[in-house]
């Protein structure tokens, strides 16, 4: 098949590094992939197999519309002909549509890993909800995630659901044996500035904790974070181009914590866990895919920074528990394969 994913930004956020991984193994699989990008975003590559990207050149005169609705329509002319089109963000579904109703041969889809715009609410709350209601088969992530969707869309129905993978060859732990705590003890976090990541749960943690046992923090962002004044001494702030980055970030840490309010999978804390490192996380919804309180993770209540205070202590105090959760962890993470992300989606894209 020939499949063209629309990519509305150029960044490293979750939902792009799954389309990055699912677009390189389906086109190890025999199939032809092209993921084009919307005029005006950067040309730095993100993704790993930057082969496959597309990047719409506008003639220096119409440079100006890549910051308005114009763009849409260039992203529209810029699909070549093809057997299946996927949009990955609420405005690329139009897209989708309006391809599909010029050309009746192609298989349109939807593959929705986040409710987008509901995180800034008003208009583009709107559009989102009417993108769901279009003639388009939609596919979700995340059984909760088909759980939101089906809710919000006339009928309730959606094409179908995939399970994520992980690159356990990348994500995996540094070393066997007993987990041995530094001091200080160092916790991290993937910190986004969206309110519904929850990061002002974060320094609010950090701050209770540095009252009780020495701490430092580590936080990666692609975004540029600014660390409240009263926690710059205990707070390091850094950035990750790539999973092998990623990785030695996790591997620096003895706890990771996750305090989203509301995630339609929650990648950090699975790759965490492959990592070896023990997890707290607050009960985003979609993390209900993987993650089992006193199990492989501790759960708590969104917004909860006693409970999360106490689940960190727990971890740090009972190696025992800590050594349960990151077992149950690592052997969780094993479950979660690309190619079986990439068997499910194909059998959808063909259904």
């Amino acid at each position: 098949m020939k499949i063209v994913f629309l990519i509305n930004r150029n960044d490293r956020s979750g939902g792009k590094r799954v389309i990055n991984a699912l677009s390189e193994q389906m086109q190890k699989s025999g199939h032809n992939v092209l993921l084009i990008i919307r005029p005006g975003e950067p040309q730095t590559p993100q993704f790993s197999q930057s082969y496959l990207c597309k990047h719409i050149e506008l003639p220096a005169p119409l440079k100006f519309i890549s910051k308005t609705p114009l763009a849409y329509l260039a992203f529209l002319l810029a699909i070549p002909k093809c057997d299946v089109i996927i949009a990955t963000y609420y405005p690329t579904a139009l897209i989708a549509t309006f391809y599909r109703i010029l050309n009746q041969k192609v298989r349109s889809y939807y593959f929705v890993q986040g409710l987008e715009g509901e995180f800034s609410g008003g208009i583009k709350k709107l559009f989102a909800w009417l993108t769901y209601q279009l003639p388009i088969r939609i596919i979700v992530n995340s059984s909760w995630m088909e759980t939101q969707v089906k809710a919000r869309r006339r009928g309730g129905r959606i094409h179908g659901r995939i399970l994520l993978g992980l690159d356990n060859k990348t994500f995996k732990p540094k070393g066997v044996g007993h987990h041995q705590y530094g001091k200080p003890v160092i916790i991290g976090t993937v910190g986004r500035t969206l309110p519904i990541k929850g990061l002002p749960i974060f320094w609010e943690l950090v701050q209770i904790l540095q009252n009780q046992v020495p701490i430092k923090a580590l936080v990666v962002s692609p975004e540029i974070i600014e660390v409240p004044h009263r926690l710059s001494m205990a707070v390091q702030v850094t950035s990750a181009t790539n999973d092998l980055e990623m990785v030695k970030f996790y591997q620096a840490l003895d706890v990771f914590v996750s305090t989203s309010f509301r995630e339609s999978f929650s990648y950090p804390p699975l790759e965490a866990m492959a990592c070896g490192i023990p997890t707290v996380i607050t009960d985003s919804g979609g993390c209900g895919e993987y993650a089992r309180n006193n199990f492989n993770t501790c759960i708590a209540p969104p917004g909860d920074v006693s409970k999360l205070n106490e689940y960190v202590l727990r971890i740090l105090n009972s190696s025992s528990f800590a050594e349960e959760i990151i077992r149950n962890g690592i052997e969780t993470a094993k479950r979660f394969s690309w190619k079986t992300s990439v068997e499910q989606m194909i059998t959808l894209l063909q259904k």
